[in-house]
């Protein structure tokens, strides 16, 4: 992941990630996001439609936000490629309303 921020605009609100494929090969991940609460508890689940990456190539997913409250939060983000060995979860603290 090469730049992670929330995005604001009119009454949407999302976070933004930028990733990059740093591969040899062409991945066709599945994104979602998963926002837990500090109690650990899921407040949304947001999946993506499977997205093209080639080697080398950059690609902005964004996850909408917009029915989460104001708060800080802990984002699990999963690019899911079917293949074990290729699964990608990064964990990414998302701040809405609040400073980072």
């Amino acid at each position: 992941m090469i730049e992670r921020k929330v995005v604001q605009e009119a009454s949407q609100r999302s976070l933004s990630l930028l990733i990059e494929n740093r591969g040899r090969s062409m991945t066709v991940p599945v994104p979602s996001l998963e926002v837990l609460d500090d109690q650990g508890s899921t407040v949304r689940k947001v999946d993506l439609n499977p997205s093209r990456i080639f080697p080398g190539s950059l690609v902005r997913l964004s996850f909408d936000l917009s029915e989460v409250t104001d708060g800080r939060y802990t984002g699990i983000v999963i690019l899911d490629t079917g293949d074990p060995s290729q699964l990608l979860a990064v964990k990414c603290p998302i701040a809405l309303g609040t400073k980072p």
